[in-house]
C-alpha cells in the first residue's frame, strides 16, 4: 500500500527546506567539520566570513536539491517558485541578524554560480570550491585545495552535499506541493 504525500505550500515547503538548512548548514556543524579537520580560525571577523560562506554553500546545496526534484522537463515554475521563496526567507533572516548584510541576494547568487561551474564536470570539485571559500583561500572555483586541512573539508563539505540532497529528496517523497 503506497502512502500519498501531504499537501503543503510553496511558502510552507520552503519555511522546512530553511529549517533544514538551518539544522546541516548552521554555526554548530560548520564547528564539528572544523574540529574534525582540525582547522582553527584566525580571528572572529574569519569565522563570521567562514559561517556566511557555509551558509550560501548550503542555499546552493538546497536549490540543486529543489532542481533536482523540479528538473525543467516537469514543472519547473514550482521548483523555481520553491528555491525563490527559499533565498528570500534567507535573505529576510540573515539581513534581521546582520543587518550589514545589504547585497546578499547578489552574494547568494554569485556563490551558487561558482558551485554550479564547479560541479558541472566533475561533483566532487563542489566540496573543493566550498572549501576554498569557507576557509578563505585563493583558489580557481573546483581546483584542488593546497593544504591537507582543506582537502579533507572538502571531503566533509561534498558528504554534507549528498547527505542535504537525500534531506531534500526524502521531503519531496513525503510532500506534494499545492499548486
Amino acid at each position: 500500500m503506497s502512502v500519498q504525500p501531504k499537501l503543503v505550500s510553496i511558502r510552507d515547503a520552503a519555511t522546512v527546506l530553511l529549517r533544514m538548512h538551518a539544522e546541516l548548514f548552521g554555526p554548530r556543524p560548520l564547528r564539528s567539520l572544523f574540529d574534525l579537520c582540525k582547522i582553527r580560525m584566525r580571528d572572529g571577523r574569519d569565522g563570521e566570513r567562514a559561517w556566511l560562506e557555509w551558509m550560501y554553500f548550503g542555499l546552493f546545496v538546497f536549490v540543486d536539491g529543489i532542481q533536482d526534484n523540479f528538473p525543467v522537463s516537469s514543472n519547473v515554475g514550482v521548483g523555481v517558485a520553491i528555491a525563490r521563496e527559499l533565498l528570500s526567507q534567507f535573505q529576510f533572516h540573515a539581513t534581521k541578524v546582520m543587518p550589514s548584510l545589504t547585497t546578499i541576494q547578489q552574494e547568494i547568487d554569485e556563490r551558487i554560480k561558482r558551485y554550479e561551474t564547479a560541479g558541472a564536470e566533475h561533483y566532487e570539485r563542489i566540496g573543493f570550491a566550498a572549501a576554498a571559500a569557507v576557509l578563505g583561500l585563493e583558489a580557481a572555483p573546483g581546483t584542488v585545495p593546497q593544504s591537507l586541512e582543506a582537502f579533507e573539508f572538502s571531503i566533509g563539505a561534498n558528504k554534507f552535499h549528498i547527505g542535504a540532497l537525500k534531506a531534500v529528496n526524502d521531503f519531496f517523497k513525503e510532500y506534494r506541493i499545492e499548486t
